[in-house]
């Protein structure tokens, strides 16, 4: 082996007075994204010796004001959407309007539950002091609460998607892909992340955002080689024995190149991040962070502020591929002390940066492709058992 639900919100009444104030709520965040861009720049410029002249930021800057006014019109239009929903039901313009406004105030409590149990069971606060036996009791008694939280709120999507109360659901999540599909980088990967999360939103935006996984942006060649030079101070060819221009796979952050060692001619697997992300992911995160910040100002019952709260810190890690090619020798030293039998790819350090990361090729398959696991005579059992304690 080798390792390599309810957006549901409530319009109060101190909403309605401040919905007045979209537009400057939108300005602000345009001119917060315009202020952090460009202070990030003068940062960049600073640590990375960058030597361009200022004009040279202008298109960057007005590229992520551009996307910080689609995230505006966007996470309002999907407000838009559910409080327009409720409000046709409630006012029985829809067919079985009473069962389906019932069923959408019993989803609301049943997420409230969910959020509720999964905070309390990754709440580490009351835990020290706590008998070793005693700490694993706790929280197994409290991932039982998660998932039998997580199995009412599904049970409440079913008993809605029956009456036809999901539209909105299919409206919403297609309104984020386009942003996503449109701003692309940062957006991407959180698009990326929010299909991942099954458990915890309607299944509509899983199904939709899933799509993302195979729409990750490709960057020319050229690009490529730019990044490379800024980073490692010469070209592809200089630096390695041959470097293929066709990447063999590409992510919402960077994409993978095969490379060959110049002295050993070792097989290698190049990562190189997307150009131009590092300089617009500082006013994207922003951005973010701030419409979600508003919205949770305006609306009551918003509760996403957990996204903001998860990229925001985050992020800049993920884009520091020296930190993740010291976390991957930490995996390596905790997974051969366990004895388990799995592969870390070696780090080459020499031809690493921040935007670059180059380690050794290890050949493999997918752990969901079956017919390969069976053409290599696998246990598919055993398979599933060594992911299981590698990841535990």
């Amino acid at each position: 082996m080798m390792l390599s639900r309810n957006f549901g919100v409530t319009l109060s009444r101190r909403a309605i007075n401040r919905m007045r104030n979209v537009s400057t709520a939108t300005a602000l965040t345009t001119a917060g994204v315009v202020s952090w861009h460009q202070h990030s720049v003068t940062e960049l410029e600073a640590s990375h010796s960058m030597q361009q002249p200022l004009t040279s930021l202008i298109i960057p800057t007005l590229e992520a004001t551009i996307r910080a006014q689609r995230l505006v019109y966007t996470a309002f239009m999907v407000v838009y959407d559910y409080e327009s929903a409720k409000l046709r039901a409630y006012l029985g313009l829809e067919q079985d309007s009473t069962e389906k406004v019932k069923w959408l105030e019993e989803r609301s409590k049943r997420q409230e539950a969910l959020e509720k149990s999964q905070k309390d069971y990754t709440d580490e606060s009351h835990s020290s002091g706590l008998e070793p036996g005693e700490y694993r009791k706790i929280k197994l008694a409290q991932r039982q609460e998660v998932l039998t939280a997580a199995e009412r709120l599904a049970d409440a999507e079913e008993v809605l998607e029956k009456i036809g109360g999901n539209d909105v659901h299919l409206r919403a999540a297609n309104r984020l892909l386009q942003l996503c599909q449109k701003n692309g980088g940062v957006y991407i990967k959180i698009g990326q992340h929010l299909a991942n999360l099954d458990y915890l939103i309607p299944k509509e935006y899983i199904n939709v955002l899933s799509t993302l996984f195979d729409a990750a942006p490709l960057t020319p060649y050229e690009d490529v080689c730019k990044v490379i030079e800024e980073d490692l101070g010469a070209s592809p060819d200089n630096l390695f024995d041959s470097f293929e221009k066709e990447p063999i796979a590409s992510a919402s952050l960077a994409q993978v190149h095969v490379a060959y060692d110049k002295d050993s001619g070792e097989k290698l697997a190049v990562k190189v991040q997307h150009r131009g992300l590092r300089e617009t992911s500082s006013g994207d995160v922003f951005a973010i962070t701030t419409v979600i910040h508003i919205l949770d100002f305006l609306f009551e019952d918003f509760t996403w502020m957990w996204i903001a709260e998860e990229i925001a810190p985050q992020l800049p890690k993920e884009l520091d591929f020296c930190n993740e090619g010291k976390n991957s020798e930490k995996a390596k030293a905790a997974i051969e002390k366990s004895g388990l039998d799995c592969v870390v790819p070696k780090v080459i350090w020499k031809d690493t940066s921040e935007r670059v990361l180059c380690m050794e090729f290890e050949e493999g398959f997918k752990a969901t492709d079956t017919e390969a696991i069976e053409e290599a005579g696998l246990n598919k059992h055993d398979i599933a058992k060594l992911i299981v304690s590698v990841f535990n």
